[in-house]
Formats: structure tokens, sequence, C-alpha cells
């Protein structure tokens, strides 16, 4: 069941006015555990491309933050070894960086900012979906 316009107003989020937009690039991140193999470095240059359009970097190591420092310059999990307990993995990981895509705008949607972020509510849908 989707949130009415209220209900996003009584959790934080403000509508933007019909003159406001948004605007952002996209990115994804695709992690996975490497079975089979050592890795005794924390992370590995990273390898750069472009397919269609799409760039991508991938790179491997033993150290989730330092392979995403790489690929995003941010660390991906303030406790590394809780993210590994919860997700019950060990390194080496592998991690595909999609992005950025071309910028895209959205209006008529709700908005929060929290510290450095902006979280969007019912904006950029079908930019999500793809």
């Amino acid at each position: 069941m989707p949130f009415t316009n209220h209900g996003l107003e009584m959790m934080g989020f403000s509508k933007l006015s019909d003159n406001e937009c948004i605007s952002g690039k996209f990115h994804a991140l695709h992690i996975y555990k490497v079975v089979g193999a050592i890795v005794d470095i924390p992370a590995l240059a990273p390898v750069s491309a472009c397919i269609d359009g799409i760039h991508y970097q991938v790179s491997l190591g033993s150290d989730i933050n330092e392979i995403n420092r790489h690929l995003t310059g941010d660390v991906f999990v303030e406790d590394q070894n809780a993210w590994q307990k919860e997700h019950n993995c060990k390194p080496p990981y592998l991690i595909i960086h999609f992005g950025p895509t071309k910028e895209y705008s959205a209006t008529g949607c709700h908005i929060i900012e929290k510290e450095e972020d902006i979280q969007t509510m019912k904006a950029f849908l079908k930019q999500k979906r793809n």
C-alpha cells in the first residue's frame, strides 16, 4: 500500500513545489564473495570500461571498504566484521560499480534532507526499475 502525501509529510518529507525539481545520477554496486581464492591485499586497482554507454569498474580485494574507496571514494560499511557476520561471508570480495548514469530530473516528488543525503519518495521511479 503506497504512502499518502499526508503520510509522507508526517514522516518528515516535504513535497517539491511545481517550479522545483531535483536532479541526480545513479550508481549501482554489485558485491560478490569469491570462493576458493586467496587475496592478500586490501584492494586491487580498479579496471574500468564502458559498454554501450554504460560505465563500470571492477575491483577485487580482502577489504570491502578499501575496494569501495577505490571505486566510489566512499566507505561501504562502518563495521565490516558485523556486516560479514550479517551476510555470512568472508573475503575476498569482487565489486562491480556501474555508473554514473546520465543526469535525470524529477518534479512533483517528496524529499527529506538528512545530514549530507537527500532521500526521495515517488521520484525517479523508471530509473530505479532499470
